[in-house]
């Protein structure tokens, strides 16, 4: 059987090719004309999707790489600040040292009292620098002027925050140097920084009070409920317990299968689950049944689920006067040395290396015969020293060979005050007193050092973060150029391939289409 093919489907058909032929090489042309492979979404969908992608990758490597140039400036501003200070101190030393010398006389004191005056006010200025309205060395508050003068130094106005700036993917770095850190300046009085948190673990603190858990909040009487993995639960009443040993003595006699303990760290709780092969969490939770509810289990830093044991948060004890001194900074322990001590014109060395408790450091400081008066504030987490003589006078904490100030956080070298102490004593034709000051200078010096080469290292890690963000950024472009452009070779090859196919389709149609008598007949 013959099938008749009638004219419009012959024509259909050759118009059709001719569509595709032209359709291909248009799509060629486009590709060749754009160089990408990928215009749309419908052209390779999966492919548009890795693309995306990758862009997003580049775009925030773009944005840690300008993080990057921002921390670089804003550190190198702080060394340039940080490298005058060192030069200003280098020549007050110089004029400490000279004016000490028996060869000087009161006229010659007097006029290098003017110098040092001026360069009191240069250290002014350049403890003040900014850059791009930021203070440097302001704290977080970098809107605030940090410093101003005082008739016995400097008053502070900043804060201790540290600035923070992502480099990486979870690669943040501090960018700045806070001024009460940098230069330690303290007027009247030296508060220390919280470091005195002891371990719970060791010794006799296992009798550390509840009451002086959480920074000294404390923690709510009351009850907990703990289920272990087999879903045996226990209600603990906890409101007699008195030391963090009550507590664990508490949770290992109650009737679930769990062993509560100190953590590794030394300063918090470790519940255990004992079930072998649990098939549920070990949760520990408030007491539904407590009115008013209460808030014991998240005091004592349990308060949630987790399967096989629970890590139990910081509980940020603090210290009493008879907490031995190697259980402080979170068991770490502090190797006492000697500090020195200079309240307004009184200087001691005191002897810190016989001290077993928070309390014989205080005792020292306060039997030192400087008119200090040292105690533990009431956060139970900080030494603080007070001066008993008025008018604000300079107090000076720093360090004879050791980091045992540093350790105890009242290291106070004072920057500015230390110059205050030269110009007085100069004024004062004191040559005594300014060859006790030269060691307060080195002092201020080597803490301009230490920031020096704080602000080295960020520069070290934003260099390194750098490198490997460049790396990064370039294979991210090939694996995106591999993906979306175009082989120009390839596609240049294909446009002349079907433009020949294009020119014989039209060929073939032309032939295909001539009228022929039969064409008339119907």
């Amino acid at each position: 059987m013959v099938t008749r093919i009638s004219n419009p489907v012959i024509v259909n058909t050759a118009l059709q090719n001719v569509q595709n032929s032209l359709r291909q090489l248009q799509h060629t042309q486009e590709t060749l004309a754009t160089g990408l492979v990928i215009r749309r979404p419908s052209d390779n969908p999966l492919g548009t999707a890795v693309v995306m992608r990758l862009r997003a990758e580049i775009n925030e490597i773009d944005r840690f790489i300008s993080n990057i140039d921002f921390v670089e400036s804003f550190v190198t501003a702080t060394e340039g600040s940080l490298g005058i200070l060192n030069d200003i101190l280098l020549d007050l030393r110089e004029i400490t040292v000279t004016e000490a010398n028996d060869t000087s006389n009161p006229e010659s004191r007097a006029a290098a009292a003017e110098q040092v005056n001026a360069l009191i006010e240069q250290l002014l200025q350049t403890v003040n620098s900014d850059f791009g309205g930021r203070y440097l060395f302001a704290g977080h508050d970098t809107k605030t002027i940090p410093f101003t003068r005082t008739d016995t130094g400097s008053a502070y106005h900043g804060d201790s925050g540290l600035m923070y700036v992502e480099i990486g993917p979870g690669n943040v770095v501090p960018i700045n140097i806070p001024g009460n850190q940098a230069f330690a300046t303290r007027i009247g009085e030296v508060i220390g920084d919280p470091v005195l948190e002891p371990d719970l673990s060791a010794g006799p603190v296992y009798d550390t009070p509840l009451a002086l858990l959480n920074d000294g909040a404390g923690v709510q009487a009351g009850s907990i409920v703990i289920t272990d993995g087999t879903g045996a639960s226990a209600t603990i009443d906890l409101s007699s317990a008195v030391t963090i040993g009550d507590v664990i003595n508490a949770i290992n006699a109650a009737p679930v299968d769990v062993t509560a303990s100190i953590n590794a760290d030394g300063n918090g709780l470790f519940i255990d689950d004992n079930t072998v092969d649990p098939t549920l969490p070990l949760i520990i939770a408030e007491d539904p049944a407590a009115s008013p509810a209460t808030t014991t289990a998240a005091d004592l830093g349990i308060l949630g689920s987790s399967v096989g044991s629970l890590m139990g948060s910081n509980l940020d004890p603090v210290a009493e006067l008879d907490t031995p001194v190697f259980l402080l900074n979170e068991g770490a322990g502090i190797n006492l040395g000697t500090i020195r001590i200079t309240n307004d014109t009184q200087t001691a060395s005191v002897d810190l290396s016989s001290a077993l408790t928070v309390g014989d450091v205080i005792d020292a400081i306060n039997n030192a015969g400087v008119d200090v008066q040292a105690s533990l504030d009431s956060t139970g987490n900080r030494l603080i020293i007070n001066s008993l003589i008025g008018d604000t006078p300079i107090v000076i904490v720093s360090e004879l060979g050791g980091t045992t100030a540093e350790d105890l956080g009242i290291f106070a070298p004072g920057l500015i005050e230390v110059a205050e102490a030269v110009r007085q004593a100069l004024l004062n034709n004191d040559p005594e007193r300014l060859t006790e000051l030269i060691a307060n200078v080195d002092d201020a010096t080597s803490r301009i050092t230490s920031a020096r080469a704080k602000s080295g290292q960020n520069l070290v890690q934003t260099d390194f973060a750098r490198s490997r963000l460049l790396d990064l950024q370039l294979n991210f472009h090939e694996l995106r150029s591999n993906t979306e452009e175009a082989d120009l070779t390839e596609f240049a090859t294909k446009l002349v391939n079907q433009e020949v196919i294009y020119q014989a389709a039209l060929s073939t149609t032309v032939h295909v289409l001539q009228p022929t008598l039969f064409s008339f007949l119907r």
